[in-house]
């Protein structure tokens, strides 16, 4: 299982920054960590991570794994 902080960088690298680290602000201050947490949570729940087409900066869907390997 990755690390909190591998799971924020590998997002980082995946989503718009729109989405994600530039949504921190007044009204949520640590946004982006709480995304990076829930979606640890997912993957230690279910195996599977997603990342929406409307989040990702590939504009695709993106499913990885446990290894934050993208699944294809």
């Amino acid at each position: 299982m990755p690390t909190l902080d591998e799971m924020y960088a590998f997002l980082k690298a995946h989503y718009k920054a729109e989405r994600f680290e530039l949504r921190n602000g007044a009204w949520c201050p640590n946004y982006s960590e709480l995304v990076a947490q829930s979606s640890l949570e997912q993957l230690e729940k279910t195996g599977v991570g997603f990342i929406s087409h409307h989040e990702a900066a590939s504009g695709r869907v993106i499913k990885f794994d446990k290894e934050l390997r993208i699944m294809e």
